[in-house]
């Protein structure tokens, strides 16, 4: 019998007879020098992973040898593709800038408002959480440039291809990007001896502040997406957050509605997401109501805000089994420097084990604020604070929805769609932080 089968038999057994953490402690060293030999022997760094419902989860957990990375592609290439009718008189395709398993991205040209983008994603698979997605997408519209939302009228079509969906172009790719590209850059990644990331060696223009500003509106989109609908994330990653720039304002959204969930339903918000960002309640599957409440989120926030602020990996990054991330103890991270800051000290928090004591979405985004605006005196930059106090609209990173896309009046459409015609388009290579 396999190694790691006798190991994930035995601390199942231990979990399940309420054996002591401590004790558990002891098999698990064994568990990850297994997992930490076979992770060596793929890419190391930050990796595109993919999100399991409770079924994949539950194999993982058994030692069954699932891909735990994403198998996409977000490399922009020319493409030839009929949209259906009736944006096929709207739009014109203009290259795939996305493909995986869930079907296709493209990205098209607004033929009424040439030089102006969209984004069409073509989900094949025609099940009723996917056509759950596209009607979230849809209430969120008009809500936010922060939450990802279905634009254009109608707002998804379904062929037998699959449904299509109509959403705003996000023109400097995913925060996955941005993490990757200061990993390939040893002076951002590796600044100085604290273990600290110095995002100013990729482009003086990326401060601390200012990346900090950016997961701000993460936090922010996620908690309008709660206020909103009363629904769940629980796919968090830097993968499903996207950055959006005019010139050199820019603003970051929440993408990829298709794993949310109702906490008030009993059937809902179960073991799912993706390893590395599922919190230690939600593996141990030991309370009906584990992983019900927005602290589920506040987790995987966590676990972004440590990747975007120190040069190593979370000990339990890619845990496909739940156990390191059980036994880990955020108080005791020899990854997060001392003498701790303000900010380190909000990602203590928001990876506590226990639930309740994580901070509230509200106390994430004031206490953002006040590191932004207090403890980087030094900076002189002052975008960071027009993001924390501006919409995307306001600080000009957005330039709305043309009312051409739609089958509407003016007077019927809300702030992002009449700022629309109202701003002038940047040229996209008049400044390109990512390149």
């Amino acid at each position: 019998m396999d190694i790691r089968l006798l190991v994930v038999a035995f601390l199942g057994c231990a979990f399940m007879s309420g054996a002591s953490r401590t004790g558990v402690k002891a098999a698990l060293n064994l568990h990850q020098d297994l997992a930490s030999a076979t992770l060596r022997n793929k890419a190391d760094g930050l990796r595109r992973l993919r999100a399991f419902n409770a079924t994949g989860l539950r194999m993982l957990r058994a030692g069954v040898d699932l891909p735990l990375e994403a198998p996409s592609s977000f490399v922009e290439e020319d493409y030839v593709w009929e949209l259906p009718s009736p944006w096929n008189s709207k739009l014109k395709v203009v290259s795939k800038i996305g493909e995986g398993s869930f079907g296709i991205i493209l990205k098209c040209e607004m033929l009424c408002k040439p030089g102006t983008f969209v984004t069409v994603k073509l989900v094949s698979q025609k099940t009723e959480m996917m056509r759950k997605e596209m009607e979230v997408l849809d209430k969120m519209r008009d809500i936010s440039d922060l939450c990802i939302s279905s634009i254009g009228t109608p707002s998804y079509i379904e062929t037998n291809q699959g449904f299509w969906v109509m959403m705003p172009y996000m023109n400097r790719g995913e925060l996955y990007d941005l993490i990757r590209k200061c990993d390939d850059k040893p002076a951002c990644k590796h600044c100085g001896t604290d273990g600290r990331r110095c995002w100013e060696k990729i482009d003086p223009q990326y401060t601390t502040p200012l990346i900090l500003s950016l997961f701000h509106d993460v936090v922010h989109g996620v908690d309008i997406l709660y206020k909103k609908t009363g629904l769940l994330h629980t796919d968090l990653k830097p993968e499903n957050a996207m950055i959006n720039c005019q010139g050199f304002k820019c603003f970051a959204a929440v993408i990829d509605l298709g794993c949310v969930c109702n906490p008030k339903d009993p059937d809902e918000c179960g073991l799912q997401g993706t390893p590395g960002y599922i919190p230690p309640e939600v593996w141990e599957e030991t309370d009906e109501t584990a992983g019900k409440t927005s602290a589920r989120d506040v987790w995987a926030l966590g676990v972004i805000l440590y990747q975007l602020l120190y040069a190593e990996r979370p000990p339990f990054y890619a845990d496909s089994f739940g156990f390191s991330t059980g036994m880990y103890d955020s108080t005791d991270d020899p990854n997060i420097p001392t003498p701790r800051t303000r900010i380190d000290e909000l990602v203590i928090q928001m990876l506590a084990h226990d639930a309740a004591k994580r901070p509230s979405l509200a106390k994430i985004m004031m206490t953002l604020k006040q590191v932004v605006v207090y403890d980087f005196p030094e900076s002189g930059d002052l975008r960071p604070l027009q993001n924390l106090a501006l919409s995307p609209t306001e600080r000009n990173a957005s330039k709305g929805v043309p009312l051409c896309l739609s089958d509407i009046r003016p007077e019927q459409v809300g702030h992002r769609g009449h700022v629309a015609d109202l701003v002038e388009p940047v040229e996209e290579d008049q400044f390109d932080p990512w390149k």
